[in-house]
């Protein structure tokens, strides 16, 4: 990396933190006032790298030590398809958690008053999936070299399904409707994110391809009950956002490149009354390997953050102050050979206790 490089990314890490001003002082959002937040978080990308159940009933007794109520389980990505699936047994991963194994941790989980909430990421981040299923690949009608390279740094097109494939949605379908009974909790994440920006590469794709995704896979939760949980970037149809308001978004992108962007601010989304879970990508991601990870904020800054300020610098107006319900720690696995279970426990187990005691107001 060069000092450039790193410049920049120290740079990005202070200005989301608060701690350099990226507008007028005048311009700045004031922190609303200390206060606890209901939904305390963490997430761990066991769809890159595998996580042993031990390793993750340790967490829970740490959430649980720090006051925290939520497990976040991002259980598929390119890499890996982690849940044992019997009706599609080609999309499982050489290592896998099977039925057994997760109806025994979200049972764990309950005894120590932790919510699991289950996130099959989906129509991208399916690179595992559709390595078996090549047919249901979103194909592009032309591809430059710089968007192959843009395309490479989002996994390709080859992670992505064809949402105006009808046989798409029945293997989609299939899933959901396998896993749905294993996770009693009240939601159930549908990730929605860095999926389409540049529509005319994709002629096949309505540009509210994503939105109608959601809308579908929304009524299949509405079976068991289940509220629905996207990613903020997804958000990018044209005009309104004509999203349903029992979705609860985590809010983590406002369009830095290489991500998708949206131009769809926190404000937008809350006053639309959806309610929102501040996850930006620095300071509450902790990646623990590959080019991303050089925007892990240090704990020293982190102790500085306030829950309020969103990654594009913004607060929520006043009336609608209440409709942000939290944060938390997201680890990500971008790659998945850079560091152990065990080797993350240290710095992530540093970063718990700090946000911890700042969702509870102390």
């Amino acid at each position: 990396m060069t000092g450039n490089v790193k410049r920049r990314l120290v740079i990005a890490t202070l200005l989301t933190a608060g701690l350099v001003a990226a507008t007028p002082a005048a311009a700045q959002p004031a922190p609303t006032a200390a206060t606890e937040y209901p939904w305390r978080q963490l997430m761990v990308d066991t769809g890159r790298e595998y996580f042993p159940i031990d390793w993750l009933e340790a967490r829970v007794r740490e959430l649980s030590a720090l006051g925290m109520n939520t497990l976040h389980l991002h259980l598929s990505d390119n890499q890996g398809f982690r849940l044992r699936s019997d009706t599609h047994p080609e999309v499982n991963s050489a290592q896998t958690y099977s039925k057994d194994e997760i109806r025994a941790l979200v049972s764990y989980a309950e005894g120590y008053g932790i919510t699991v909430v289950p996130e099959i990421d989906m129509p991208s981040h399916m690179g595992q999936i559709l390595a078996h299923h090549p047919e249901l690949q979103l194909v592009p009608a032309h591809t430059t070299p710089a968007e192959a390279q843009q395309d490479s740094l989002l996994g390709g097109p080859e992670t992505k399904i064809d949402l105006s494939n009808p046989a798409s949605y029945q293997l989609m379908g299939d899933l959901l409707r396998e896993f749905l009974p294993l996770f009693p909790g009240p939601y159930w994440h549908l990730g929605a994110d860095e999926y389409v920006s540049d529509f005319d590469r994709y002629p096949q794709l309505s540009p509210y391809a994503v939105r109608d995704y959601i809308a579908w896979a929304s009524t299949i939760l509405a079976e068991t009950g289940k509220t629905p949980i996207v990613w903020n970037d997804g958000l990018n149809w044209p005009g309104a956002l004509g999203l349903d308001q029992s979705i609860i978004i985590d809010y983590w992108s406002a369009g830095t490149a290489p991500w998708i962007r949206t131009g769809r601010g926190p404000a937008e989304l809350a006053a639309n009354g959806n309610r929102l879970v501040n996850a930006g990508f620095t300071p509450t991601y902790f990646v623990t390997g590959g080019p991303a990870a050089g925007l892990n904020t240090p704990p020293a800054l982190l102790k500085l953050w306030n829950p309020s300020i969103f990654v594009d610098l913004s607060t929520l107006p006043a009336a609608t102050r209440s409709q942000l319900i939290g944060s938390g720690i997201f680890v990500w696995c971008d790659d998945p050979t850079a560091m152990t279970p065990d080797e993350i426990t240290a710095p992530l187990s540093e970063r718990l206790a700090i946000i911890a005691g700042k969702l509870r107001g102390q």
